[in-house]
């Protein structure tokens, strides 16, 4: 039995690496298509990016979190299937009417100080060279290079997160795949040169979510294949589907081993409805 779960096991630990960082040419590894998939969402008009959690596994992606509109949903869907790699979309998204917000007013000259400030505090993008070339009434458009993919949308995301900014338009140049530090690499390794810590803090969040996707893999209470995993600025989301209140408090706590993480949501749903065995 045991020997049983640990082939088993071991198989899905080798098909998951591979997805996650296939090599070019080979299947699109699923980092990458998460990386793309949010950078899209992020810089889609209509869309409200940051409300929503991606995950891929095998090529599918899974849309989880909260929208605006049923158009809005559709709309994120459509963004996440034009893809390069995506085999199937699942969209989770729910349509919540959103409560009146007293909204930020801010001129767009102070608008453009407060995302440079934000820009220039975010030590992972020492590296890479981005600047705000416009703020047009909250919507902002983000020139320059950067260093890796990730570290492209880390900045894409940082700006998205500022109070009073509708929208991110990217211009930014960076290159179009995922290196292996990005995905693997532990961020906070000691005795490594500053260009590689650059490197690993822009990818932070990519390699937590590969990490914490690896020990649910290796732990026979968890179905980590029914389980999604998001990482923002260390903060770990898991959402999907498990067959206990065990199972559900055994991911967090995978979770919450892994390095760099600060804090876990744990989304999931307890359904009776067995699982797909692993």
């Amino acid at each position: 039995m045991h020997r049983k779960f640990w082939i088993t096991n071991s198989v899905l630990v080798v098909l998951l690496g591979a997805a996650l960082a296939a090599p070019v040419g080979a299947a699109t590894p699923d980092a990458w298509i998460t990386t793309k998939t949010k950078l899209s969402l992020l810089t889609t008009e209509g869309v409200s990016g940051t409300a929503i959690h991606v995950d891929t596994v095998l090529g599918k992606v899974t849309l989880h979190g909260k929208v605006r509109s049923a158009e809005e949903k559709a709309k994120a869907e459509s963004v996440a299937k034009k893809i390069d790699g995506v085999q199937e979309v699942r969209n989770l998204l729910q349509v919540v009417t959103p409560q009146r917000e007293k909204a930020i007013q801010l001129s767009d000259d102070a608008l453009k100080q407060r995302i440079e400030k934000e820009l220039q505090a975010d030590s992972s993008l020492k590296d890479s060279s981005i600047s705000v070339k416009s703020v047009n009434k909250g919507v902002v458009l983000l020139a320059g290079t950067a260093k890796t993919l990730s570290a492209h949308l880390r900045a894409v995301e940082t700006v998205a997160w500022v109070p009073g900014v509708e929208r991110v338009a990217s211009e930014i140049k960076s290159p179009d795949t995922l290196a292996d530090a990005e995905i693997w690499r532990e961020p906070t390794a000691r005795g490594e040169s500053s260009k590689d810590s650059g490197i690993r803090n822009a990818a932070s969040d990519i390699w937590i979510t590969s990490a914490t996707k690896m020990r649910l893999l290796t732990d026979s209470r968890t179905p980590a294949l029914d389980i999604n995993v998001e990482t923002h600025a260390g903060v770990v989301t898991l959402f999907g589907i498990v067959p206990s209140q065990d199972a559900k408090s055994a991911a967090e706590a995978d979770a919450r081993k892994v390095s760099g993480v600060k804090r876990v949501v744990n989304e999931l749903q307890v359904s009776q409805a067995p699982s797909r065995q692993r």
